[in-house]
């Protein structure tokens, strides 16, 4: 227990340096084959996540970090809304800090290459731990790196950091199972805080599912090899737990506080689009795992054939029997789990997530495969490898007659380049042998993984330029109120997160997660049916709507409206809200809501209600003046009751916003009597106020919003953001990583 921490005998510089660049070259190439579709559609169902989700986010939050700012909130979607604490940007993860350099529509390429280049080199570098060669660490790599799981993915930023960082953490596990040396556990720690700061949970939980019981199995039952008592094992266990949960802090501290407060929390935290066909029992799960063809999209289940052809050889390594036991065991349970699935598993858990991991073992166990084809003669005697070689060509010959045509070329390809080093075994004939199946992999999953539909990187940012005039004379309207966009499902250039790539801010969004109150509110607003409530984080106005009244008191001043969209200025001719068209500009139609209320403003009484629900009802009363009165869930004070009688009204009173920033909001108000300042801004726990310097207590106003209570006379009133969960989470994780620094110079010091 006192040699080298890593043996350096295991992880020679040159191969796995020759691997790397491999990949660095591979990766933009199979990207742009994959990816990059001259001619193809951009409105399509499988791919507008990327125009109307990732691109407007990762442009917003970046942009302010940029900027110096630190996005903590978001006042452009949903009348505002917490942006840090959702986890799916991934603000803080290290991969993603190309979106601070270059544009975000370059960024999403860069980072697609980078992940690539991750995947393939931390699966190799973790099956070479498993003592394979590097030829077949390689095919392993490969066949991991641009499989369709990844092909599915690698465009949606957490998605690929996810995947990348998944083979370092079993790299890491392998290692710190073999001496349980304190700083290896740190770094298993650091790998596992990286994969959970990804923003995929899903893939996060899917490959940790995988990992722990690795861990687990090597740390309890650690075989013939030497190792610790029992009891300082398991107390090991507590070093990668400690160091992920501070490391990773920054972010699943204020994200763990956010969920609770959402309708759907399980939806949002589980959240995962893939842009690929995941197999089912409905289609045929041979197609998926030996069609080379193409087709509309990736499909999560094609590893290759060759990938596929030299798995069975992999139980021929009798010293690896227990990792390939363990590997098969969980990629069958991986592919069992994903195909026996409903959509929608407990816990709103989605079923695509269990495929990475079941490809992540198929390559695992086809690297450990091909490396018992093709040891060197002085490892294996000349009869031990023909029952290996055998079981291969005869499930060679069975693969070839059940798959198309298209792809038998690939089986007699593999086929070839493998006889000759079956029969001469020599080490660099092996080496040249399956570097050619690698690449002959490569090629197969290049062309098979090919997607249909176009890419921000081909018409980002212009496609959200294309309706620029008619966006600017909405902000010119709106001033500092909202806007209702009305478009079609799949509009790129107009859609309702439009407020993250443009100066106007937007009344709804999508995939944007409702805190409970903000789910009951937009029932009002969606369709009757609520099939736009079902749509996951959609939030858009109908034309149908029971209450579209309510967007009067979100200051919905504008209506920017396709002429397909569904929704048009004329919806609702004979009631409030009443939107006049007032011009036509890049083809379309923008309307102005003269009843809707300013986004600050004063009223001299308020009604109590115990619940959003009996808020909303308020609000519709026949005798509820919007101009004289508020509703306010909790205690009011007496002197603002709704039952005294007032001759003041909204317009007697000098109320508007002087300071408009994210997490910082000034208004100033010049009131003739005692009343309620109301701001259009969503409630969130988290905000302060301070009237004339004084903290003073934020009510939940009209049931969604926010509102202080105001003495009469001449006020500023600050609005602050300041999440007391991200303070203690970035400390928390500053700490950590602290420790760990001063741990590892300490180490460096004694010469470990």
């Amino acid at each position: 227990m006192h040699g080298p921490a890593l043996d350096s005998r295991r992880y020679a510089l040159t191969p796995l340096f020759l691997i790397a660049a491999f990949f660095c070259v591979a990766a933009p190439v199979y990207w742009h084959k994959v990816e990059i579709r001259a001619g193809y559609p951009a409105e399509a169902y499988e791919n507008i996540e990327l125009y109307q989700r990732i691109y407007p986010e990762f442009h917003y939050g970046f942009g302010r970090l940029r900027a110096g700012d630190v996005p903590l909130w978001n006042p452009r979607q949903l009348c505002g809304t917490p942006f840090l604490a959702n986890p799916r940007v991934g603000l803080f993860q290290p991969l993603h800090v190309l979106f601070l350099a270059w544009p975000t529509e370059q960024a999403l390429a860069l980072h697609a290459y980078l992940s690539l280049v991750f995947m393939g080199a931390g699966l190799a570098l973790f099956v070479r731990s498993l003592g394979a060669g590097y030829a077949a660490s390689l095919l392993g790599g490969v066949a991991y790196a641009f499989c369709g799981a990844s092909a599915s993915v690698m465009s949606r930023p957490a998605a690929a950091s996810a995947l990348a960082w998944a083979p370092f953490v079993l790299w890491a596990v392998r290692e710190y199972t073999r001496n349980f040396r304190p700083a290896i556990g740190a770094v298993l720690g650091l790998c596992i805080a990286l994969l959970f700061l990804s923003g995929a949970t899903a893939l996060t939980c899917s490959m940790l599912g995988l990992a722990m019981p690795y861990l687990l199995l090597e740390t309890l039952l650690p075989g013939s090899r030497p190792a610790p008592r029992f009891v300082r094992r398991c107390l090991g266990l507590m070093i990668p737990v400690a160091v992920a949960l501070g490391v990773a802090a920054v972010q699943w501290a204020p994200a763990a506080v956010w969920l609770t407060s959402l309708a759907q929390p399980t939806r949002a935290l589980f959240a995962l689009e893939v842009g690929g066909q995941a197999p089912s029992l409905s289609l045929d799960v041979l197609e998926q795992l030996l069609a080379a063809s193409p087709g509309t999209l990736p499909r999560l289940g094609y590893i290759g054939i060759a990938t596929i052809l030299f798995i069975p050889a992999a139980f021929f390594r009798k010293e690896r029997q227990r990792d390939v036991v363990f590997f098969l065991m969980a990629g069958v349970a991986c592919w069992l789990a994903g195909l026996l699935a409903t959509r929608t598993l407990p816990w709103d858990f989605p079923r695509e997530a269990f495929f990475p991991p079941a490809v992540l073992c198929m390559a695992v166990l086809a690297a450990l495969g091909m490396d018992r084809l093709t040891a060197p003669r002085r490892i294996h005697n000349p009869a031990s490898v023909w029952a290996p070689t055998v079981t291969v060509l005869v499930l060679s010959a069975a693969v070839f007659l059940a798959t198309a045509w298209s792809a038998r070329g690939l089986v007699i390809c593999t086929v070839l380049a493998l006889v000759p080093v079956c029969i001469v075994r020599s080490r660099w004939l092996s080496a040249i042998c399956t570097t050619a199946i690698a690449l002959l992999l490569f090629v197969d999953l290049r062309a098979a993984n090919a997607n249909a539909y176009r890419h921000p990187f081909q018409d980002a940012p212009k496609c959200y330029e294309q309706y620029a005039t008619a966006i600017n004379r909405a902000e010119e309207y709106a001033l500092d109120a909202r806007a209702v966009i009305a478009c079609r499902r799949r509009s790129i250039g107009l859609h309702p997160n439009l407020g993250m790539v443009a100066p106007l801010a937007v009344v709804g969004g999508a995939y944007l997660p409702l805190t409970k109150d903000q789910a009951a509110w937009w029932r009002q607003l969606g369709e009757t049916d609520g099939t736009h409530f079902a749509a996951q984080g959609v939030s858009t106005v109908a034309a149908d709507a029971a209450r579209p009244e309510l967007l009067n008191l979100m200051a919905a001043r504008v209506m920017l409206a396709e002429p397909e969209a569904p929704l048009d200025p004329d919806a609702w001719r004979d009631r409030s809200p009443r939107f006049r068209v007032r011009n036509v500009e890049d083809n379309v139609r923008l309307a102005v809501n003269d009843d809707a209320l300013p986004r600050a403003y004063w009223v001299p009484r308020a009604r109590r209600v115990g619940n959003v629900a009996e808020a909303i009802d308020a609000l519709g009363d026949p005798d509820f003046k919007p101009n004289e009165e508020c509703v306010v869930t909790g205690e009011v004070p007496a002197a603002l009751r709704g039952e005294r009688e007032s001759v003041f009204t909204r317009s007697d009173a000098v109320c508007g916003i002087e300071t408009a920033a994210a997490e910082r909001v000034v208004v100033r108000v010049e009131a003739p009597a005692a009343g309620v300042t109301v701001l259009s801004d969503s409630f969130a726990p988290e905000w302060t106020a301070l009237l004339d310097g004084t903290p003073c207590p934020i009510m939940k106003v009209n049931g969604v919003f926010r509102g202080v209570a105001t003495p009469a006379g001449k006020h500023e009133i600050v609005f602050e953001y300041k999440p007391i969960t991200f303070a203690a989470g970035l400390l928390t994780t500053i700490a950590a990583l602290a420790l760990l620094t001063f741990a590892g110079v300490i180490c460096l010091l004694r010469g470990h």
